[in-house]
């Protein structure tokens, strides 16, 4: 049974259209779900994309700075993903880097967008979503 579900999960994958003429982004990924986390890294890394996995609010605020788009679950053991985007949003006020919400709390849309995130992607996360709003940003932080 677990062979099918991998071969099912890699069918799945090879069926990923990736726009490969994108500029490369370093994204930094806060996610405390192993399952979510690698999830997402082999999505963005199929989309070309370098991706830095971090479960925790307090890693991601110390490395932050090095990144080009940030994706931040809102459930996270420390801090919550409200208070990274927040601190960041305070102590990064002359260059907005874009900045994703993820979670399965769909109520949270207009909270996360009020408090300063870009955008917001529900899980569980879809392959064409996920490119779809990362490919909204890629312009602008290619240029900064």
């Amino acid at each position: 049974m677990a062979g099918f579900a991998v071969s099912e999960k890699r069918s799945s994958a090879q069926s990923f259209t990736s726009s490969s003429a994108s500029p490369v982004l370093k994204i930094l990924v806060i996610e405390d779900d192993p399952i979510c986390q690698r999830v997402v890294q082999l999505m963005l890394q199929h989309m070309g994309h370098k991706v830095k996995l971090v479960a925790t609010g307090k890693h991601a605020l110390e490395i932050y700075p090095l990144y080009d788009l940030i994706i931040s679950d809102l459930g996270l053991p420390d801090i919550d993903g409200m208070s990274i985007c927040r601190t960041i949003r305070n102590h990064n006020l002359s260059q907005q880097v874009p900045i994703i919400a993820l979670t399965a709390n769909y109520q949270s849309k207009t909270r996360c967008l009020n408090v300063g995130f870009s955008d917001f992607i529900a899980k569980p996360v879809e392959y064409k979503v996920l490119e779809r709003t990362i490919n909204k940003y890629v312009t602008a932080c290619a240029i900064s």
